[in-house]
């Protein structure tokens, strides 16, 4: 298989005196169709997944419209189902290298250290930073700059964590302050939630997990699948155009 130099035509001389050194390879037409072949049904798969996922996120949020929709009888004190605790201060320089997470003001973990301040399932608001922004865990972690929320009286954690996500927008308009803009813990004791009884909560949550996991879950969900199909198509594309140069 011979080496040919592309030479543009239509551009500036100095575009043509870089690129004009170009060397491509020019296999016979049957090699060459059977690459774009097998190329193009990669990059359709991989179209095919990203609408899928698109479609299946915009039935996510229309589900959580309506599923944590309520009328205002099913509204209680926040207080009155959900404990607040805030986190403990500290700094990189006063830890230990581990592997619990440490949770800051951001979407996902600062750094990791060894110890932790709450283990099971807990939501966390921060209270600065990304003040308002809410997250949910489940295992060891050690919230620093925000606030754990419990629940209590039948009050299911992950359905509280979907309904406060549902709100999402108007727990960031809470935050307060200048340069750096925090939240209280009375701005969350303030909110009213709904409490439906615990069938139709653990009904939603059910609902809403699967969508969750689908959508956004990097280990079995669209994003797992379109990742592997991802690295699949770069894997085959570097093989299939690896030539080696044998003439100008």
């Amino acid at each position: 298989m011979k080496m040919i130099k592309y030479i543009p035509k239509e551009h500036s001389r100095q575009w043509i005196n870089t690129y004009s050194k170009f060397i491509i390879p020019v296999p016979n037409i049957q090699i060459q169709n059977e690459i774009v072949e097998i190329l193009d049904n990669f990059t359709g798969l991989l179209g095919s997944l990203n609408n899928e996922l698109e479609k299946r996120q915009i039935q996510y949020q229309c589900y959580i419209k309506k599923l944590l929709t309520f009328n205002k009888n099913v509204f209680k004190k926040f207080d009155d189902y959900c404990i607040i605790s805030k986190g403990e201060y500290i700094t990189k320089k006063t830890t230990i290298e581990g592997q619990i997470p440490v949770i800051l003001g951001g979407k996902t973990p600062a750094y990791y250290i060894n110890k932790s301040n709450h283990s099971g399932k807990v939501i966390v608001i921060s209270r600065s930073g990304m003040a308002g922004f809410v997250t949910f865990w489940d295992g060891d972690i050690f919230v620093s700059d925000g606030f754990m929320v419990d629940t209590k009286n039948g009050l299911e954690i992950k359905f509280l964590y979907y309904y406060l996500k549902s709100i999402q927008d108007y727990l960031l308009s809470l935050k307060r302050g200048g340069a750096l803009q925090h939240i209280t813990s009375k701005h969350i004791s303030n909110l009213s939630i709904p409490v439906p009884p615990l069938s139709e909560q653990e009904k939603i949550v059910s609902i809403l997990d699967n969508f969750d996991n689908l959508c956004n879950n990097t280990k079995t969900g669209l994003p797992a699948e379109i990742e592997k199909v991802q690295k699949q198509y770069e894997y085959y594309r570097d093989k299939l155009l690896d030539f080696k140069q044998t003439s100008e």
